[in-house]
C-alpha cells in the first residue's frame, strides 16, 4: 500500500462525488450521517438531514418535516442517481411501491399488496372487475366458465345440469365422447354409435380397422381369425397373414408355399417356367423340369461343366484337377488339392505349399499359414505369424516395435549400433540422441546446448510459470517479468534488469509520469492501490 498518496478519484459505489475543494462529499438526493452517504427521505430530492428536506422530486408536495408526498396514484421511487415518483400498479388506487398497494379499484380485493378481482368475477376489456354468468364459480370472460357451482356440471365453457348428447361426465366436467360416437361411458368406451358407423373396441369407424371385418348386420366390426393380420368379407378370408404364421395362398397362410411357388413379401408367388420349383426368386430354381439339369440355381438342356454322380458341378472332388475339357484327373502325391495340372499344389499332404511345390519348411523370409509359405515384406530379414512381424530389417531400414521403419518416429532417433528406434527424454519433442534434444516438448522452449529446461526461452529461471522470467540467458536483459532482446530507447541494462535515464518504464517504453492508476515504483510504472484512481509515492 502506499504511505502517501493524493486521491483525485472517490472510491465506487459510496454515493460520494468530488467537490471543487477536491474533497468527496454526498451526491443529491443523501446527506452525511456519521461519515456515512444515507438516503434523503421518501420524496426528497435533497436534504441536509433525515428531517429537513430543501427540494421535493417533481410532482410531490413538500411536508415540511423532512418527506414529500407523490400525488394520488403514485409512490416515490430511485433508480440509480434518479429519484422520482412512479404510477402505483394495475387496479391500485394509492400505494407505497410496486408490490405494496393500499386501496384498490371497485369490487378488486387488496391481498398480500395486490389488488385481484376474486373468484365468481372476471376482468373485462375496460379493466372492471365484473360478475361472471349466473352458476359459474370461476371465469375468464363472459361467454368462458372454467369452473361452474356445484352442482352443475361445465361442458364446453358452459355450465348445464347434466351432460349432453356426444358427452360423458368426468367429475363435475362433461368430455367429448371419441368421433362418430353418439354416447359413451368413458373417452374409450362408445356405447352407441352415429349413423352409418361401425363399433369396435370402445370406438366407432366408418370403415373397420386393419385386423377387423364388418360383421353379419353391419352395425359393429369383429377380428379376424388367426393367422389373419387382416382379412375381407370373413374373418377367416385372409388377406395378409402374421408375421409368425407362413404366406398368403388363395386367401389362405400356409406355413410352406406349395411346389412351384415361394415365399416373397408374405405371399406366395409362382416360380419362372422354366423352374420346376425356386426359392427366394422366380428365376432361382431348387429342382428342373424333366429333362432339364439343375446348376448353381438354372436349368440347362446340358451340363455345362462336370457331372459327378448325377450331379452338375463346377469343381472337381479334393485331390482331382478339372482340366479344359472339364474332366477330373488325379493330383500328385504329395498334394492335397492341385489346380490346373498334377504337380501345381494349392495344398499338401504334408508341410507347406510354396510356389505350387510342396516343402517340409517354409525357407528364410517366407512364413507358413494355413497351409500356404507367404512372403514377408522386403523390410524384413524374416517375419512370424504376419507379414510385417519382423525379426530383423533388411539394410537400410530400422526397428520400430515389429516392424521396419526407413524413418523413425518424430519423438525418436535411429540408433546406428543396434538399428533400432529410440524414443527421446520426455522433455524432447524432437532428438538427435537420448539426451540431446533438437526442439523441445514444451513449445514455448528452445534447447540450449541441447537441453530443454522448464523455463520458456530466454528466461534463464522463472516464477509461477514458464513464461514469468526472474532472470534471463545471456543477451537478454529483464523488464517486469519479460526479457528482451534490447531494453527500450532512453534506457541501459543494469545486472540484467532494464532501467531508464529517466523517467519509468511503461508498456515497453521510457515515460516521463505513469499513466492514470498507476505510480513509479522501482523505475517502473505499478498499479497503484484498490479504489484510487491516481496515486504517488512508494510502496
Amino acid at each position: 500500500m502506499l504511505s502517501s498518496s493524493i486521491c483525485i478519484g472517490c472510491v465506487a459505489s459510496t454515493n460520494r462525488i468530488l467537490a471543487p475543494s477536491q474533497k468527496c462529499i454526498c451526491r443529491e438526493g443523501f446527506f452525511d450521517l456519521n461519515g456515512i452517504c444515507t438516503a434523503c427521505s421518501s420524496g426528497c430530492a435533497s436534504c441536509t438531514s433525515s428531517t429537513t428536506c430543501g427540494r421535493c422530486v417533481a410532482s410531490a408536495t413538500n411536508n415540511n418535516d423532512g418527506t414529500c408526498n407523490c400525488p394520488n396514484g403514485f409512490f416515490f421511487t430511485a433508480t440509480g442517481n434518479i429519484r422520482f415518483c412512479t404510477q402505483c400498479p394495475q387496479n391500485c388506487l394509492t400505494c407505497t411501491a410496486a408490490t405494496a398497494c393500499q386501496t384498490c379499484k371497485p369490487n378488486f380485493v387488496l391481498t398480500n399488496g395486490a389488488c385481484n378481482c376474486p373468484s365468481g368475477r372476471f376482468i373485462n376489456a375496460q379493466g372492471q372487475c365484473v360478475p361472471c354468468t349466473t352458476g359459474c364459480q370461476s371465469c375468464n370472460s363472459s361467454t368462458t366458465c372454467l369452473v361452474c357451482n356445484t352442482p352443475l356440471l361445465l361442458q364446453e365453457n358452459t355450465c348445464v345440469t347434466r351432460c349432453g348428447p356426444g358427452f360423458y361426465q368426468s367429475g363435475f366436467t362433461c368430455l367429448k365422447c371419441s368421433e362418430g360416437c353418439a354416447a359413451c361411458n368413458t373417452a374409450n368406451v362408445c356405447t352407441f354409435c352415429q349413423a352409418g358407423k361401425l363399433a369396435y373396441n370402445g370406438f366407432c369407424y366408418v370403415n373397420c380397422p386393419a385386423g377387423s371385418v364388418a360383421s353379419s348386420n353391419s352395425s359393429s366390426c369383429v377380428p379376424c381369425n388367426s393367422p389373419c393380420a387382416t382379412c375381407t368379407e370373413h374373418p377367416s378370408k385372409c388377406t395378409t397373414c402374421s408375421s409368425c404364421c407362413g404366406s398368403l395362398h388363395n386367401f389362405q397362410c400356409l406355413t410352406s408355399c406349395p411346389f412351384g411357388t415361394y415365399s416373397a413379401n408374405g405371399t406366395c408367388q409362382f416360380c419362372s417356367f422354366n423352374c420346376a420349383s425356386c426359392l427366394g426368386s422366380s428365376t432361382t430354381c431348387t429342382a428342373c423340369p424333366s429333362g432339364k439339369v439343375l446348376f448353381n440355381g438354372v436349368c440347362y438342356d446340358k451340363c455345362p461343366y462336370i457331372m459327378i454322380a448325377g450331379i452338375c458341378t463346377f469343381n472337381c472332388a479334393k485331390g482331382l484337377y478339372k482340366t479344359p475339357v472339364n474332366t477330373c484327373l488325379a493330383c500328385d502325391s504329395t498334394c492335397a488339392s492341385c489346380e490346373n495340372n498334377p504337380k501345381n499344389c494349392t495344398s499338401c499332404v504334408t508341410g507347406f505349399s510354396l510356389n505350387g511345390t510342396c516343402v517340409k519348411a517354409c525357407p528364410i523370409n517366407y512364413f507358413g499359414v494355413n497351409g500356404l509359405c507367404q512372403a514377408c515384406n522386403p523390410e524384413c530379414n524374416g517375419c512370424l505369424t504376419t507379414c510385417d512381424n519382423c525379426i530383423d530389417c533388411a539394410a537400410g531400414y530400422y526397428k520400430c516395435g515389429s516392424k521396419c521403419v526407413k524413418t523413425c518416429n518424430p519423438n525418436q532417433y535411429p540408433d546406428e549400433t543396434t538399428r533400432t528406434c529410440i524414443t527421446c527424454n520426455p522433455k524432447c519433442r524432437t532428438c538427435s540422441s537420448q539426451q540431446f534434444c533438437t526442439t523441445c516438448a514444451n513449445p514455448q522452449a528452445v534447447p540450449v546446448n541441447g537441453v530443454c529446461n522448464d523455463c520458456s526461452y530466454p528466461c534463464n529461471t522463472c516464477g509461477t510459470a514458464p513464461s514469468i522470467c526472474t532472470t534471463c540467458v545471456k543477451g537478454f536483459n529483464l523488464v517486469g517479468s519479460t526479457c528482451i532482446a534490447a531494453c527500450p530507447t532512453g534506457a541501459v541494462p543494469v545486472n540484467g534488469v532494464c532501467q531508464c535515464n529517466r523517467g519509468f518504464i511503461y508498456s515497453n517504453q521510457c515515460v516521463t509520469n505513469c499513466p492514470t492508476g498507476f505510480g513509479p515504483i522501482g523505475g517502473q510504472c505499478s498499479e497503484c492501490g484498490a479504489n484510487c484512481a491516481a496515486c504517488s509515492g512508494t510502496k
